[in-house]
């Protein structure tokens, strides 16, 4: 699997300045409790600043997804390796996920630091806030390659699990709900880990199926 696509992720900083931008000249205007955790990730009853701040996480998501997505439908005629091809995807996502998660969270700090002039200190809720954003979007990841995978539509999966989202943003607010909890709780949500081994084990087990149908409709397995 090709590592980071230069091209996708000069989009991506390029988006990122941008919301940053627009975020600075919101955030100067308002005054919020944990500012900089609200600052990176937020959800409120303004649709529009609700979406402002969404575009750079959905970016991400489109980025990394849909390139896992690809590579999960092009069934490679050497069977013997197929659980040692998933194991280097995951093991690729991990690292151009880093890549993404940390781009997101270093370029916004320094962004809203030279435009806002509010300062900023490094301390232990900043890791907490790249550990809780990465094992999050993670899921919301893997989630729609499963659904992606189900009905072998990646737009139409986009769009569904993008509403779905926004839907229960707005109606649940809850705790506990994977990725929703990314808004509405400032510790780490345990239930997401078992969360993202389920739907990784539901990925593995289509991903197989249909890779042995595909050396079964080539004939050519020992």
């Amino acid at each position: 699997m090709k590592f980071v696509n230069k091209k996708d992720f000069l989009i991506y900083l390029l988006i990122l300045l941008a919301v940053t931008y627009l975020k600075s000249i919101y955030l100067s205007e308002v005054y919020i409790d944990n500012w900089w955790y609200q600052a990176l990730i937020f959800f409120g009853s303004d649709q529009f600043v609700n979406i402002l701040w969404l575009i750079p996480i959905l970016i991400q998501v489109f980025f990394i997804s849909k390139k896992i997505y690809v590579e999960l439908n092009y069934f490679d005629l050497r069977y013997k390796n197929r659980n040692n091809f998933l194991k280097n995807i995951f093991l690729c996502f991990i690292k151009e996920h880093a890549i993404y998660t940390t781009s997101f969270i270093v370029v916004q700090i320094i962004g809203l630091m030279i435009l806002t002039g509010i300062p900023f200190k490094f301390d232990v809720g900043i890791l907490e806030l790249f550990c809780k954003y990465y094992i999050e979007i993670m899921f919301y990841i893997w989630l729609l390659i499963l659904v992606s995978l189900v009905i072998q539509k990646y737009t139409i999966s986009f769009l569904i699990e993008l509403t779905l989202l926004l839907v229960l943003l707005n109606i649940l607010k809850s705790s506990l709900f994977p990725i929703i909890s990314l808004y509405y709780n400032y510790s780490f949500n345990f239930l997401t880990l078992p969360c993202i081994c389920f739907v990784l084990h539901f990925i593995k087990k289509i991903y197989i199926s249909r890779d042995l149908l595909g050396g079964i409709k080539y004939d050519i397995r020992d």
